[in-house]
């Protein structure tokens, strides 16, 4: 599979999500932290979605030059604590794939999740972030479409032509908001990765993360 393939093969969709900016403490390590339950479906050549699973995540994004110690992840209902991984930008909590939502919720349910880590000047912090669904329902918005087009023209995945630029755009985020509390609205990204699943672009997250 190319990396034109793999632009296609996964569109991610959050939903519940929270992000905190990390800004109560004036400090040079951690630019960002995330948490949020997504559902992850596979497009294909004809613009048709297909459901894979449903999952959790955390993330701690860093600053440049930032690093944290002893991450992890806290969870509400029984104060499990998973450990953050990473690299130099991002350290990740992945909790399993599920067949259905209702599975989602029952192995991480809503609540206060504690974000715990020490900062480079050996500080612990230990960040509390709420996720809900609020009247029950889904939050989990339906996917979008990524399009792929040369010259102006749409092109299939499986033609492309390496010797033209690519230009890549995607379908309105219909069903996103703006943020109560002001710290960023609902967002939308696309990552295009090769086969090995290694980030080859980023059209840009919250805070300058993600470029």
């Amino acid at each position: 599979m190319n990396y034109i393939k793999a632009i296609l093969s996964l569109i991610f969709l959050v939903g519940p999500l929270s992000i905190s900016s990390a800004a109560e403490k004036v400090q040079k390590d951690v630019l960002f932290v995330v948490l949020g339950k997504t559902a992850n479906f596979r497009q294909s050549s004809d613009e048709t979605h297909r459901l894979l699973n449903y999952h959790f995540f955390a993330e701690i994004f860093l600053k440049e030059n930032g690093s944290v110690s002893n991450a992890a992840l806290i969870t509400p209902d029984d104060n499990r604590e998973l450990v953050f991984e990473g690299d130099d930008s991002v350290l990740e909590v992945h909790g399993g794939r599920y067949t259905n939502e209702d599975e989602l919720n029952k192995a991480f349910p809503d609540g206060n999740y504690i974000f715990s880590y020490r900062l480079s000047d050996n500080t612990l912090l230990n960040e509390s972030v709420r996720i809900r669904n609020g009247s029950g329902n889904s939050r989990i918005p339906d996917p979008v479409s990524v399009y792929l087009s040369q010259d102006g023209k749409k092109v299939n995945p499986a033609n492309v032509n390496s010797d033209l630029d690519l230009t890549v755009t995607w379908s309105p985020f219909e069903s996103g908001n703006t943020d109560p509390n002001g710290i960023v609205d609902d967002l939308m990204f696309v990552v295009t990765g090769n086969c090995h699943g290694k980030k080859i672009d980023h059209s840009g997250g919250p805070f300058g993360s993600g470029e």
